[in-house]
């Protein structure tokens, strides 16, 4: 049994300030059960998502997943779990359909509840540090050229990669833009990293998965500048001779997890596996 949830909040994908019917439902099951609401727009202030988080055991994110990351990073800062209902797109991390939601609010209240943690990734450039869920990753600014990265794992000489950029990803982040650029897929409650490259020059330079613990510094050595985003936001630009360090950050992400659906069941349901 975890804590029954007696605050909760919302943060809602732009365009879904009404959810109608539904969300009358919602508010008077809350009620019925002693749960106090707070919501916000994801896009609204920094002041006001923060007030949801602070007055708040367990936030409910209402978006697709695009949303779930934008609200994962301060959700991990504050240890207040996330809970994802699908309102996009593909779903990976919105787990939950409205109804099945609407159903689940009984256990939430009575702390039936089943959390499980993400590790986020850390990327240090300079003085200052980002935080991700998914992936940091490491791209041209220049559409002419490709870049060339000199990447150190645990302080030992790894390779040297010409491609387009690099792709550093967390065992969450490796269903994203991961897989897509061709790595693997990793079970998200593990503490791996994936280096993948993006459209390498060589053809046997493949993505590689790193154990636990694991420290990846990358450093520019060709290209006028390299942009280090952090779950596609944040982007800080990186000059030649300069270098980032990636790790395992020192926060974790609690996600309140779908009884209903294992992981395989999600990959069998999102990847048309069958």
């Amino acid at each position: 049994m975890n804590t029954p949830v007696l605050r909760m909040g919302f943060l809602l994908r732009p365009g879904l300030s009404q959810e109608g019917e539904w969300g009358e439902r919602i508010e008077e099951r809350c009620s019925a059960l002693g749960i106090l609401v707070t919501k916000a727009g994801i896009d609204e202030s920094l002041e006001a998502r923060e007030r949801v988080f602070r007055e708040s055991d367990l936030v409910v994110v209402l978006g697709g997943d695009g949303t779930f990351l934008q609200a994962a990073v301060q959700a991990a800062l504050c240890d207040v779990p996330l809970l994802g209902v699908n309102r996009g797109g593909l779903g990976f991390l919105t787990e939950f359909t409205r109804e099945e939601f609407f159903l689940y609010l009984d256990s939430l209240a009575a702390g039936g509840y089943s959390l499980k943690e993400r590790s986020l990734l850390d990327a240090r450039v300079g003085e200052r540090s980002l935080l991700a869920l998914n992936d940091v990753v490491f791209t041209k600014e220049s559409h002419l050229q490709m870049v060339r990265l000199r990447i150190v794992v645990n302080r030992r000489e790894f390779c040297v990669v010409r491609a387009d950029g690099l792709i550093v990803s967390s065992p969450t982040g490796s269903t994203a833009y991961n897989l897509s650029a061709g790595g693997p897929i990793l079970e998200p409650e593990g503490r791996n990293i994936v280096i993948t490259p993006i459209c390498s020059h060589s053809l046997t330079l493949r993505p590689v998965v790193l154990a636990p613990g694991a420290e990846v510094e990358v450093e520019v050595l060709e290209g006028n500048l390299v942009s280090v985003n952090a779950d596609g936001r944040n982007g800080i630009s990186l000059l030649k001779g300069k270098r980032a360090l990636v790790s395992e950050s020192r926060h974790r992400l609690r996600v309140v997890t779908n009884p209903d659906r294992d992981y395989f069941a999600l990959l069998r349901e999102k990847l048309k596996w069958g």
